[in-house]
C-alpha cells in the first residue's frame, strides 16, 4: 500500500502539539480516505493517536494507540520549534506512531 498524501499539517498550540493528515490509500481495484490525528501533550494521559477512515458519510474510528504505548514524545509543545524552518524535524517526531497506524489499518482494510 503506498499512501498518496492529500494534506499535512503540524499545529503548535498552547500545550498541544498536534499531527493531521488526510491520505488515499489504493490496492487493487480498492481506495480508501485515512485520517491521521496524533497530539503530543506535556501529560502523557492527554496524548493521543488515532487513524479513521472515510465511510461515504462520516470519518470511522479503525485504530487508536494508547498514550503509554505511543513513541511521540509528551510535551514537544514545550522545545523551541522554529516554523516553517523546523517543520520537517517536528513532522518525524510523530512517524513511528504514524507508520504504526498505517499498518494496521491497512491490515484491517485491505
Amino acid at each position: 500500500m503506498q499512501p498518496e498524501v492529500i494534506d499535512k499539517k503540524c499545529a503548535i498550540l498552547r500545550d498541544d502539539v498536534v499531527y493531521n493528515e488526510v491520505l488515499v490509500c489504493r490496492l487493487s481495484h480498492h481506495e480508501r480516505k485515512l485520517k491521521v490525528k496524533i497530539k503530543s501533550n506535556p501529560y502523557d494521559f492527554q496524548s493521543s493517536a488515532a487513524i479513521s477512515h472515510w465511510t461515504g458519510e462520516k470519518w470511522e474510528s479503525i485504530h487508536t494507540i494508547i498514550p503509554t504505548d505511543m513513541k511521540t514524545r509528551p510535551g514537544l509543545c514545550y522545545r523551541k520549534w522554529h516554523i516553517p524552518t523546523d517543520q520537517s524535524r517536528l513532522e518525524n517526531e510523530f512517524q513511528d506512531d504514524r507508520n504504526e497506524l498505517l499498518r494496521v489499518a491497512s491490515a484491517v482494510l485491505f
